[in-house]
């Protein structure tokens, strides 16, 4: 159910004694024997075997591939996942807009968020590595962050069903099987 390097004590690295340790604990909820969870799964304590922490994960012929992915088509369609507010910024300015409504969003539409470290994966910096960077502002009162905080412990969701984004099937599909590099 877990890598063996949790089970064991055995982690090392940056982030031992909280994210990853986290994220091993945290569940994701699906309907019994759902194939997507199932193969998420798999995928994801074969990445962890042999490892003590999270050196080297991304060049896994498995995953490999994604750190050459163009995400530009995506960006075509609206999707703009880089940007960066000052602590400073006005409420009128557009990048303060952009935040107000991506939190919002993400309180009234998501079901879930995951606060990612992915410096190598990104152009900026990732909100996980600026938190690290400067500790204690991901709970200071009145940012985002507080207000993040605060709707996931008190706010609920009430909608029936999740929406459903419509995407153009890629060009370029992989036929492979989970553990198939």
């Amino acid at each position: 159910m877990l890598p063996q390097t949790f089970v064991k004590g055995t982690m090392d690295g940056p982030y031992t004694t909280g994210q990853h340790s986290a994220d091993f604990m945290r569940g994701t909820s699906s309907r019994k024997g759902d194939p997507f969870i199932k193969r998420w799964h798999d995928l994801f304590i074969h990445l962890w075997e042999s490892r003590s922490n999270h050196s080297g994960i991304c060049s896994d012929p498995l995953i490999a591939f994604g750190l050459d992915m163009d995400f530009s088509e995506s960006q075509r369609h609206g999707y703009k996942y880089e940007f960066k507010v000052e602590p400073l910024t006005h409420p009128e300015s557009p990048e303060y807009k952009t935040a107000y409504q991506l939190v919002w969003h993400v309180l009234t539409s998501g079901s879930m968020q995951k606060v990612s470290h992915a410096k190598p994966l990104s152009l900026i910096p990732a909100l996980g590595y600026l938190w690290d960077d400067n500790r204690g502002s991901d709970c200071k009162p009145g940012t985002f962050a507080d207000l993040l905080r605060y709707g996931s412990v008190h706010f609920e969701q009430t909608r029936r069903t999740a929406s459903i984004v419509q995407i153009e099937k890629p060009k370029d599909t992989m036929k492979k099987g989970v553990l198939e590099p």
